[in-house]
């Protein structure tokens, strides 16, 4: 083996399979989220405002957290973000 064959060998870097791997399974989380901003939190916030005329500032709480949430899953899984979300880093401020 000559010594760019052996230099081009250690200039390569490894694929990151703990990031996709990371990736995948926030994937998952990101899917469950936008479900449970759907199907839960909108119903929810707009059965409240129908009943009690006003918003519920409590709800519309988590629904900015969960949003912000969101946001950090899709920037680590698409890349433009090193950060891990949420549990393995810390919560986003809303």
């Amino acid at each position: 083996m000559s010594d760019t064959n052996v230099a081009q060998t250690r200039s390569r870097s490894r694929f990151p399979w703990q990031r996709m791997l990371y990736a995948i399974g926030f994937a998952v989380i990101a899917w469950v989220m936008l479900w449970i901003i759907v199907c839960v939190l909108a119903p929810l916030y707009f059965i409240t405002l129908a009943i009690t005329g006003k918003a519920n500032t409590e709800l519309q709480d988590i629904s900015r957290k969960a949003v912000f949430y969101m946001r950090d899953l899709l920037l680590f899984i698409s890349g433009a973000r090193e950060d891990t979300p949420f549990p393995l880093g810390p919560f986003p401020t809303a």
